[in-house]
């Protein structure tokens, strides 16, 4: 489980673009609550992604 918990914050980018893709191909894409959920996803992503490369780095 921990070897995974490393590549959290990609996967979470990247649910968060294939759900943007998927609501605006679905027509969702003018619902701000589907658009915040996707956007909020790729920002929890990106946070985790920088705080587990800066854990894992020596400086």
């Amino acid at each position: 489980m921990k070897k995974f918990a490393k590549y959290a914050g990609l996967m979470l980018v990247y649910v968060g673009v294939l759900l943007l893709t998927a609501f605006y191909f679905t027509g969702l894409s003018n619902d701000n609550v589907c658009n915040l959920l996707g956007f909020f996803l790729i920002v929890a992503g990106i946070i985790g992604y920088v705080l587990t490369q800066k854990k894992q780095s020596k400086y």
